[in-house]
């Protein structure tokens, strides 16, 4: 199993992220939401 973030995604948008490994399972945890023009809306 791997542990990894993703990018955050505005509201009536979407997004589209590849990893190298194939995904057997998926558990998404630690939905929140936070304004748009906040720092965390930054994806390195």
């Amino acid at each position: 199993m791997f542990k990894t973030s993703t990018c955050p995604v505005l509201a009536g948008q979407g997004g589209y992220e590849m990893w190298p490994h194939r995904i057997g399972q998926l558990t998404l945890t630690d939905f929140r939401l936070i304004a748009g023009d906040s720092q965390e809306m930054l994806c390195d």
